[in-house]
């Protein structure tokens, strides 16, 4: 019930797809102009230097060579092999691997953080929409929420990293055991492993931002703690959720990456934000047994039949017929 009403309220707020979907592009472009400023000065250094520009000569020099059918295709082989060897020499004895794997985590880092800006303002909109049926703008919920949309994206950036390195160490360390027995098979038990550790990470973390919007509370630790009585209601729904969810996206990248030349990504990542956080606030509303809009017409009661007047008068009516 909770992913058919779910799938329902997200295709009643479609439209937030395309604002967060041109967030998550906009964030991407700035986050890869500033790894490519960063990178592309260190890579010139490297080859603008005397041996960098002995090696890139030594390999023209080959492909020239070959091309004038002075030497031959072993030769050309051996000349390139020679080449890519001083290119990998020059990168280890430059400070070029330090400054692209800083300039990486760094990426990664600031991408996580402006990506989560936006999740607070999801949660908001969507819960105007469930409680009240009200039409609340993108940009207006912006507005109103920057302050905690900022702590709360500070404060998610500072407890996802570590787990997402430690759920990455364990897959590492588990395919670095499996595939010497498994072969190929170990991959799709680390696939396995990796959907789990990550629906185990988003259900732990489900309850902080309905707690956030819907009770306004601000401190996101505080709001971890307060949910957790609610997390636990609804954990064994929303991990399998969760896990079904991520195993649809991953299924859909690599069915329709090639064919759409990667912009799949763009489109799937803006569904697949906006619907955790609608299955947040369904499995929320739940917990708390408060009734929620699926669409403009229909109104979800979450109640038990004991606290519902309709129910139990409706039920009276059918026993005396």
């Amino acid at each position: 019930m909770e992913l058919k009403n779910s799938v329902s309220i997200l295709m009643s707020k479609f439209s937030i797809n395309y604002r967060v979907m041109l967030f998550v592009f906009i964030s991407l472009s700035v986050m890869l102009g500033f790894g490519v400023s960063v990178i592309i000065p260190s890579i010139n250094r490297v080859f603008n230097s005397i041996e960098g520009i002995e090696v890139l000569a030594s390999i023209k020099d080959s492909f020239v060579g070959f091309l004038n059918g002075d030497s031959t295709m072993r030769e050309l082989l051996n000349g390139l092999s020679k080449g890519y060897n001083g290119i990998i020499g020059l990168i280890n004895s430059s400070n070029f691997p330090f400054t692209f794997w800083v300039t990486i985590v760094s990426i990664f880092v600031l991408l996580r953080f402006a990506t989560a800006v936006c999740y607070p303002i999801i949660t908001d909109i969507i819960n105007n929409f469930m409680s009240s049926n009200m039409k609340y703008g993108f940009t207006s919920s912006m507005v109103k929420n920057a302050k905690k949309s900022i702590l709360f994206s500070a404060c998610y950036t500072l407890v996802t990293i570590p787990i997402d390195a430690i759920i990455v160490a364990i897959i590492f360390g588990f395919m670095s055991i499996m595939l010497p027995m498994l072969n190929i098979f170990a991959f799709m038990f680390g696939l396995l492993l990796a959907i789990i550790l990550l629906a185990l990470r988003i259900t732990l973390l489900s309850g902080i931002l309905p707690t956030m919007i819907v009770e306004g509370e601000n401190n996101f630790f505080k709001a971890f703690r307060t949910s957790w009585g609610s997390v636990k209601k609804y954990f064994k729904h929303y991990f399998a959720a969760m896990c079904l969810t991520i195993f649809v996206f991953y299924c859909f990248t690599v069915t329709f990456f090639f064919v759409t030349f990667g912009t799949i990504l763009f489109v799937l990542s803006a569904v697949i934000i906006n619907y955790i956080h609608v299955l947040e606030l369904v499995h929320y509303y739940g917990s708390k047994n408060m009734r929620y809009y699926v669409d403009s017409n229909t109104i979800v009661n979450t109640a038990p039949i004991i606290d519902r007047i309709d129910l139990q008068e409706e039920l009276l009516d059918n026993d005396e017929k």
